[in-house]
C-alpha cells in the first residue's frame, strides 16, 4: 500500500473517531443531580465543537482530494 493511500485511510479513521465521540457526547446524559445543568451544557457544547471540527476537516480534506473515494457499489 502506498503512503498516500495509507494517509487517506488514517484521515478517514480520524473523521470517523471524532464523529463517534461527538455522537456519544450528544446522546449522553449526566447522572449527578447537583451539577446536572452544568455537565449537560458542557457535554452538548463539546459535542457541537467536536462535530464542527469534524465537519471542517472533512470538507477541507474532501476539497483537496485527501480522503478516499466513497463508492456506492458494495
Amino acid at each position: 500500500m502506498k503512503k498516500s493511500e495509507l494517509m487517506k485511510q488514517v484521515r478517514m479513521s480520524i473523521v470517523g473517531i471524532l464523529g463517534c465521540i461527538a455522537l456519544i457526547l450528544m446522546c449522553g446524559e449526566p447522572i449527578e443531580e447537583e451539577t446536572w445543568f452544568r455537565v449537560f451544557f458542557i457535554t452538548k457544547g463539546l459535542a457541537f465543537l467536536i462535530g464542527y471540527i469534524t465537519y471542517v476537516l472533512c470538507v477541507r480534506w474532501e476539497s483537496k482530494g485527501l480522503l478516499p473515494e466513497m463508492d456506492e457499489e458494495v
